[in-house]
């Protein structure tokens, strides 16, 4: 959990600074552009559908955007609890990266689509991260879910996480079965909480032997 803290922190700073990578004119998300700080109290339409077929470089430009997106409609400003909506439900869009290291028959980076679901009335998260894809644009099968997901009541965003979950699943691909245990660790950006994003850290294990995972998701409503 402490490197996990250092992830998100040095991600703050990112957004903060404008870091991130350029941008392109397709966003992430299956309905195209949002607006980025809708929402309110109510409940959010939600998307769930996502493209199975997107390629692995594709995702990563409609990342980039997500990315300009987020610096350009929040200044990478995090929400503290106080100012995130009472009640309803956020349903965010979005994407997943990873990187794992180890054993050189498994370690790779990965992308993937992702949906995130904030009861902002409760502080439930939950949601899931599917369509994974390796960089050499290999599909990897299965899904891996956000559960156990809670905000954080008084939490400082300038110094951790507002939001936490677990992030768990099995993977499959030309290297067998990928088991993840993952912490994630996020807050929110933007007017009605429009964007969510954050840090993930832990392990993958694999017939090879452990691989160490760090990573990051984000999306908008």
């Amino acid at each position: 959990m402490r490197r996990l803290l250092l992830l998100f922190g040095l991600l703050v700073s990112l957004a903060a600074c404008g870091g991130g990578g350029g941008q392109t004119d397709t966003p992430p998300g299956p309905d195209g552009p949002g607006d980025g700080g809708t929402g309110g109290d109510g409940d959010d339409g939600g998307g769930d559908v996502f493209d199975p077929d997107l390629s692995y470089d594709a995702r990563a430009d409609r990342i980039a955007a997500l990315r300009a997106d987020l610096q350009r409609d929040t200044g990478g400003v995090a929400l503290a609890p106080s100012d995130l909506p009472s009640g309803g439900q956020g349903v965010y869009a979005g994407f997943a990266e990873m990187q794992l290291s180890g054993p050189v028959e498994a370690e790779g980076r990965l992308n993937a689509d992702m949906q995130l679901v904030v009861d902002f009335g409760a502080g439930d998260v939950r949601g899931r991260m599917e369509n994974f894809r390796r960089s050499d644009d290999v599909p990897v099968a299965g899904d891996l879910e956000i559960r156990n997901g809670e905000v954080i009541a008084g939490a400082d965003p300038a110094a951790g996480p507002v939001f936490v979950a677990d992030v768990e699943g099995t993977l499959t691909d030309r290297v067998g079965a990928l088991d993840f245990d993952l912490d994630a660790g996020g807050a929110f950006y933007g007017t009605g909480a429009g964007y969510a994003g954050g840090a993930l850290e832990g392990t993958a294990g694999s017939r090879f032997g452990d691989l160490a995972v760090i990573g990051e998701f984000g999306g908008r409503r």
